[in-house]
């Protein structure tokens, strides 16, 4: 089956990355990339709304505030197995034949901190559908354009980040773990703690250039408000 990023799909069944069933039944899926752990998952944001097909048509059809994003999605960030994915129609109308309005992916892309390429790509589930196949895979998902990330996008990254994190270790320390696990889980902190490790080093980089940036502008400021210390001399008249 053929699938492409940035698409809404049917989706059924929206589980979170313990594999716990977050939202049951059929609901509209908006297609993010396959799982990069787990073969025949994908990732994607599920639209729980009181008026779904009118949610649908404007994210397709008409650009949306940040805002009305997040009142569309809310939290539904989830798995959703590839068993489970079929095209989304409305009426007479296949969904799924394109992807969502192009303002916003990108409005997405920062409200939702989505790392993720911007051009929608279309890829064949069977490359995907076992563990191996995914681990083998060239991640070609991923997009970490650093240069035109804004500030704030890189700093909720990293608190999303740090909170994935905490609760990641403190389900490590649960004594009813087995050891196969604990090692699943030791190997999705170590892939965490890299990323995090790549965001402070980009951030601090950023904070290093708007430091050195609003040196530059205080220096511009005073010299262009600094005045000469002109001294009138006294008058010498002599009478």
């Amino acid at each position: 089956m053929e699938l492409t990023t940035w698409t809404i799909y049917q989706g059924k069944d929206l589980k979170n990355i313990e594999n716990k069933v977050i939202t049951q039944g059929e609901f509209p899926f908006l297609l993010l990339r396959p799982d990069l752990n787990k073969g025949n998952e994908v990732l994607g944001l599920a639209i729980i709304d009181d008026y779904v097909a009118s949610a649908v048509m404007d994210l397709v059809n008409r650009p949306l505030g940040a805002k009305e994003l997040t009142e569309i999605f809310k939290d539904k960030m989830g798995l959703v197995n590839t068993k489970n994915i079929q095209d989304y129609k409305l009426k007479d109308e296949n969904i799924s034949q394109k992807p969502i309005q192009a303002q916003n992916i990108k409005t997405l892309m920062e409200t939702y901190n989505i790392l993720i390429k911007e051009k929608p790509i279309t890829f064949n589930t069977e490359d995907y559908d076992t563990d191996q196949k995914v681990k083998d895979k060239q991640n070609v998902f991923l997009e970490l354009n650093f240069q035109n990330m804004p500030t704030h996008q890189l700093i909720n990254a990293i608190n999303s980040g740090m909170t994935d994190f905490y609760k990641r270790l403190n389900e490590l320390r649960e004594p009813t773990l087995t050891e196969h696990e604990r090692q699943e889980k030791m190997l999705q902190m170590n892939g965490l703690e890299t990323n995090l490790i790549f965001f402070f080093e980009q951030t601090l980089k950023r904070m290093d250039e708007i430091i050195a940036q609003q040196d530059k502008r205080i220096k511009e400021l005073e010299a262009t408000t600094k005045q000469p210390n002109i001294q009138d001399e006294p008058n010498k008249n002599e009478n």
